[in-house]
């Protein structure tokens, strides 16, 4: 190994491995699910912009309600978030998440629609509130 000197902070080291990466061809996909305006996320987001101005290889994903993103797009040095693409999902159809119920749960209709209610359409409600009544079975 070459004789490197030591890296002084978290940001200077991800810089230089995106560098090695996009030597390599290479790309980094960070993914961030249930994204909240923390100062962790203000500094991930803060060192991301930096990267993407280099033109580094590092693409990001973020997923939470509107309201949290759009709280984050309003911090003043993270403006660069209303430039970004944006998906919006609707939520899942409830009548499919209750057939999954009554199909994976073996329970009755009214069960299901009432389960199914419960996640407002939520994908990550739907697997979890169906593998714990599954468990619980």
């Amino acid at each position: 190994m070459k004789n490197v000197p030591p890296v002084a902070d978290i940001e200077s080291a991800l810089e230089q491995i995106l560098k090695e990466m996009k030597r390599q061809n290479k790309r980094l996909l960070v993914t961030v699910d249930e994204v909240y305006n923390t100062a962790y996320v203000k500094e991930f987001a803060s060192s991301f912009q930096i990267f993407i101005r280099q033109n580094l290889p590092v693409f990001l994903i973020m997923a939470r309600l509107y309201a949290n993103i759009h709280n984050l797009e309003d911090e003043r040095n993270l403006t660069f978030l209303y430039r970004t693409p944006k998906y919006f999902m609707d939520p899942l159809y409830l009548k499919l998440i209750e057939n999954s119920y009554v199909k994976l749960l073996n329970i009755s209709n009214e069960e299901a629609t009432v389960l199914a209610k419960l996640t407002k359409g939520y994908p990550f409600a739907f697997q979890a509130l169906g593998k714990f009544i599954w468990e619980s079975t």
